[in-house]
């Protein structure tokens, strides 16, 4: 997450930069476009993945142990 974070700062300071305020640059236009759309879309990705709640992962991780121990015939402390 952090370096997305970074990567919106970097994709801000190339696509503000002073020194092509003025140019005609239509390559550089598309490709900024291309990489804004980008740099969004991977952002939005991002925070919705850290939205997803984690209880239900480990909980099925707990089932599955507890099964392996017991498929296994080892001991199995349980320390909740």
């Amino acid at each position: 997450m952090d370096l997305v974070g970074e990567l919106v700062i970097a994709e801000a300071m190339v696509l503000q930069n002073p020194d092509l305020e003025g140019l005609e640059l239509d390559n550089f236009q598309k490709a900024a476009r291309q990489l804004r759309k980008i740099t969004s879309e991977l952002q939005d990705v991002v925070m919705s993945v850290r939205m997803i709640p984690l209880s239900a992962t480990f909980q099925r991780m707990n089932r599955i142990v507890r099964d392996m121990c017991r498929k296994l015939e080892c001991n199995l402390r349980d320390n909740r």
